[in-house]
């Protein structure tokens, strides 16, 4: 992979990078809860790593499907769907796509992880040991992706795009 016109995002901490397809940009860019009534929506990041550096692309993500369910402010991921295209994924690339982390919506401006999310976040932490994984939160106008840092989540910061 490397950083082209289709993954026009990059966001890094340190030498940790993460590119995010411009599909996937479409599908988090309409998924913000702009009205009042809106629910959150979420998923799973699925996507591939460099070999030869600390870099990451986020190719696809999954939307909630009919069995999951959500409120303004909260959502319950249980579909089976989220799993089953991981795995197709997996499959369908030879191993090379793989489970990255979870994204989510908030209804405000600027997100910033509550509470649950954080407790959402370790428990994903636990399932993949090991694995770098990265959350992602669309807010009403800005889109903020975490990584767990020492004993904490921290923001990543998102590099200026070029022209």
């Amino acid at each position: 992979m490397s950083a082209d016109s289709q993954y026009p995002l990059r966001y890094y901490f340190g030498d940790l990078e993460l590119y995010v397809h411009d599909a996937v940009i479409d599908i988090l860019d309409k998924s913000r809860q702009l009205s009042p009534g809106s629910v959150e929506k979420f998923g799973i990041l699925i996507g591939t790593k460099s070999a030869e550096r600390d870099a990451y692309w986020v190719e696809s993500v999954t939307t909630p499907a009919r069995e999951d369910h959500s409120t303004r402010v909260s959502f319950t991921m249980q579909s089976s769907y989220h799993q089953e295209q991981l795995n197709a994924h997996f499959s369908n690339s030879n191993g090379k796509q793989i489970y990255l982390g979870t994204w989510h919506t908030h209804p405000e401006a600027s997100p910033t992880p509550s509470c649950i999310d954080r407790r959402d976040w370790r428990q994903c932490e636990r399932r993949n040991r090991g694995r770098q994984l990265f959350f992602i939160i669309v807010g009403t106008r800005d889109l903020s992706v975490f990584i767990k840092h020492r004993l904490s989540y921290v923001p990543m910061k998102v590099a200026e795009k070029s022209s």
